[in-house]
């Protein structure tokens, strides 16, 4: 049976609010709130990863590869979840634990039995109720954190930006994945569209710079290299996306050169943003979650 859901209009609300406003900083465990912003940043890019791998492998598209990268993200997730307590049980927390919950379930029996629409189904249904959870413990931990940031309000920008992207590379991966194998409605194709060009005009921000928002063309060559890189994939990796959203189907192979090219944006963006945090002083994340992690290319 074919499935069809529709992102929260939530986070994506928020991802696109955030180049006309100051960033939040929300910070976690953590000593600073640079340093916990990666915390939550990974949680919600590991929800992403697994969602997306859930439905290609559900549409039986590179299969073990997907059911690896499943089980790596909800390995980060379940790890990076046992650290948001700081001392105490926070109620935030205790939300995200129970929308985490059937994710984590359905995922598990995606890896043990195989992939099931019902399975994939309660992932998708699970998701909004999970990022809006994760967004909460964001707001009510950043209005009570005032510590000093280390970092410019221009480096946090771009930070947050690799990070945004990489959340959208794995949901037009997902997007793609429920138009090609019959699930996708209208919603789901305007959303890719929409998804296309936020994505494309923040390529564009972070090559060239932006006097709105204070930021400078790249400088560092290897900052340069990784992102017209990602332009020229991005370059081939549109009109793919375009197809399948005219078409609103796909074949096997275009789906796995859609999946495949994804993939090369998600290395790209966590090459820049491991980039940009070693241009900061911030600290490296652990080597074990880091989003340079072999299943994350």
């Amino acid at each position: 049976m074919p499935i069809s859901r529709s992102a929260p209009p939530r986070r994506f609300a928020r991802t696109v609010a955030c180049m006309t406003v100051a960033l939040a900083t929300p910070p976690v465990m953590a000593e600073t709130r640079d340093d916990s912003r990666r915390m939550l940043g990974q949680l919600n890019v590991m929800v992403h990863r697994a969602t997306a791998s859930a439905c290609m492998l559900n549409a039986g598209i590179a299969v073990e590869d997907e059911a690896e990268d499943i089980a790596r993200a909800t390995h980060v997730f379940n790890k990076k979840l046992g650290l948001l307590n700081d001392g105490h049980v926070r109620p935030e927390v205790v939300d995200i634990v129970s929308s985490w919950r059937p994710v984590d379930a359905a995922l598990t029996d995606i890896l043990a039995g195989g992939p099931t629409d019902a399975s994939l189904a309660t992932v998708l249904e699970s998701q909004a109720a999970l990022e809006d959870a994760t967004i909460h413990l964001e707001d009510v931990i950043g209005s009570e954190f005032n510590a000093t940031s280390r970092i410019s309000e221009a480096q946090i920008l771009l930070i947050d930006l690799a990070e945004r992207q990489l959340n959208f590379a794995h949901t037009m991966k997902l997007k793609a994945c429920l138009i090609g194998s019959g699930g996708g409605d209208p919603a789901v194709t305007d959303e890719l569209l929409e998804m296309m060009t936020f994505y494309e005009a923040s390529l564009t921000v972070m090559r060239d710079g932006s006097p709105d928002y204070d930021l400078h063309p790249l400088a560092m060559p290897q900052m340069k290299e990784v992102l017209d890189e990602a332009i020229t994939g991005w370059d081939a990796l549109r009109p793919m996306l375009e197809k399948i959203a005219t078409d609103g189907n796909a074949t096997d192979d275009e789906l796995l050169a859609i999946r495949d090219s994804t993939q090369t944006q998600v290395f790209a963006m966590n090459t820049l943003l491991m980039l940009y945090l070693g241009n900061t002083i911030l600290r490296w994340p652990d080597p074990e979650t880091s989003m340079m992690s072999k299943t994350e290319e």
